[in-house]
C-alpha cells in the first residue's frame, strides 16, 4: 500500500516547535527593544554634555522656565537656551566648578553646546508653544514638574 503522506511530515512537528521558539523569542526582542523607554519616550533620559538638574535651578532656587527659555511665549518651539544666559549667573556662581567645564569652553569659543534632543514630534504634526502658553496652559500639564525632575 502507498503511503498517503510523504516522508518529510515526519519531521513537520520539529520544524514547528523551532518555528515557534524563533518566532516568540523575535517576538519578545522586538517588543523589550522598541518597546523600551528609549523608543516610547516614556522616562527617557538621555546622557547631556553638561549635567543640568531642574530640580536645582527650576525648583530649589526658583528660576522661571522662560528665563532660560525666553521664546516659548512668541516662538513655535521652546529654544534651547544659549550658554551666555548659563553665564549671566555662573560667571560669578560656582564659575570653577568642573561640572561647568563645557559651558565656559562654549562660552570662550562661541561654540554652541551640542545637546541631545529628548523630545520630538512626528513630521505629520505640528505643535505651537506659544499658543497653548498663551491660552494658560502650564507647561506641567505636558512636560509633568520640571521642577522636581534631577535630569
Amino acid at each position: 500500500m502507498a503511503q498517503i503522506f510523504p516522508s518529510w511530515t515526519n519531521k513537520l512537528p520539529l520544524i514547528l516547535l523551532i518555528a515557534v521558539i524563533i518566532g516568540g523569542t523575535g517576538k519578545v526582542g522586538f517588543f523589550y527593544y522598541y518597546g523600551s523607554p528609549e523608543f516610547t519616550d516614556v522616562g527617557y533620559r538621555p546622557e547631556q554634555p553638561v549635567e543640568y538638574s531642574h530640580k536645582l535651578h527650576a525648583g530649589d532656587l526658583g528660576m522661571d522656565c522662560r528665563y532660560c527659555h525666553v521664546s516659548v511665549e512668541t516662538s513655535a518651539v521652546s529654544n534651547v537656551p544659549p550658554t551666555s544666559t548659563c553665564m549671566n549667573c555662573h560667571i560669578l556662581v560656582k564659575a570653577d566648578s568642573d561640572k561647568l567645564v563645557k559651558v565656559r569652553e562654549s562660552w570662550q569659543t562661541g561654540k554652541p553646546i551640542e545637546w541631545t534632543r529628548v523630545n520630538k514630534i512626528g513630521e505629520y504634526a505640528y505643535f505651537d508653544h506659544s499658543i497653548h502658553i498663551d491660552r494658560g496652559v502650564s507647561c506641567i500639564s505636558c512636560h509633568g514638574n520640571v521642577a522636581e525632575m534631577e535630569k
